[in-house]
């Protein structure tokens, strides 16, 4: 079996710089919704901060791969230059985004597991867009069904789908949340003031976690009750 995890950090576009039709498609509710000026800027101010959420005003900033049973990890940071270079045993390499998607979804044919947390609602959706975006074409289906016994190509785990059952707890937890309530190496907190090494570097760490909580979820999980699926 060959696992990899996918950590995913992304990045809205200058707000400034949007064409005037999509600023109104982001901010005609708010005229609706806020009671005073105070409250418009405060909301104006949510809508510039999710910018980095949708594929369709944001791009990838960082992308890590990780190899669980290497335990080999690269990391994407995006940028113009196409080099790497090595910090504490992890490959960083540094890509325009197209680069980066490229040899992304070439590299994940190596793979029979992926492993996300939230990947279906976010994270290979906003990959499937830009890829979309800048020309890239998939090598693989990676959201060919949600439920596990269905799958019959590539595994998709999705952390949070299977530790809320599918979604059927009322509130989904963080990825800190979990790891923390088992003791796991915890996730790094993503700040605005940081530089994009920075967020790669921070990226590395949540795939680290991610992978943690993946072997937890198989040793503890809800894995025993899959019947015949193997891993």
């Amino acid at each position: 079996m060959s696992t990899l995890v996918i950590a995913l950090q992304t990045e809205g576009e200058t707000w400034d710089e949007l064409p005037l039709r999509t600023k109104d498609e982001f901010t005609r509710w708010i005229s609706r919704e806020a009671r005073n000026e105070t409250e418009q800027k405060q909301l104006h101010s949510q809508v510039e901060t999710n910018l980095a959420f949708s594929p369709f005003t944001g791009r990838v900033a960082s992308l890590a791969v990780f190899d669980i049973e290497r335990s080999v990890m690269a990391v994407y940071v995006m940028g113009q230059e196409n080099t790497n270079f090595e910090q504490d045993g992890v490959v960083y390499k540094t890509r325009t985004e197209a680069k980066l998607l490229e040899e992304f979804w070439i590299g994940v044919l190596q793979y029979d597991t992926i492993v996300t947390w939230s990947g279906r609602r976010f994270g290979l959706p906003f990959l499937l867009h830009r890829s979309s975006a800048n020309k890239i074409k998939p090598t693989v289906d990676l959201l060919e069904q949600r439920f596990l016994y269905r799958q019959t190509g590539i595994r998709h785990i999705d952390l949070l789908d299977q530790l809320t059952f599918y979604g059927a707890m009322n509130r989904r937890p963080s990825l800190y949340l979990l790891c923390a309530a088992y003791n796991l190496p915890l996730p790094s907190s993503i700040d605005s003031t940081d530089t994009l090494t920075e967020i790669a570097i921070k990226t590395a760490t949540t795939a680290t976690c991610m992978a943690s909580l993946y072997e937890y979820w198989l040793d503890y999980g809800l894995s025993d009750t899959l019947g015949d699926f193997e891993f």
